[in-house]
């Protein structure tokens, strides 16, 4: 049963049965209805929560995602990345 902690709703399961921190592009597909791509952070687990987000582009077409977590902070090469595809459940 989830428990409520520090005034935060209760977590909750993630659609790949875990409750760890993940980072991920929330979308719409052909249909207008929403798609979400999972991220494969390195290091997202250990960095703790992710607060604050920052994207820039380092160059024409070489984006990086800046991810400011509650123990680190954390540099994303977004071109460099492998789509993690997860069944998108808005409840």
């Amino acid at each position: 049963m989830p428990v409520a902690t520090s005034g935060l709703p209760p977590r909750r399961d993630l659609a790949d049965g875990t409750t760890r921190p993940v980072v991920g592009v929330l979308t719409l597909d052909d249909h207008r209805r929403p798609a979400w791509r999972q991220l494969p952070v390195s290091g997202l687990e250990r960095a703790g929560t992710p607060n604050v987000l920052y994207f820039q582009e380092e160059a024409p077409g070489r984006p990086v995602l800046w991810i400011g977590c509650a123990e680190a902070l954390l540099r994303v090469k977004l071109d460099e990345l492998v789509d993690l595809h997860v069944p998108f459940d808005p409840c």
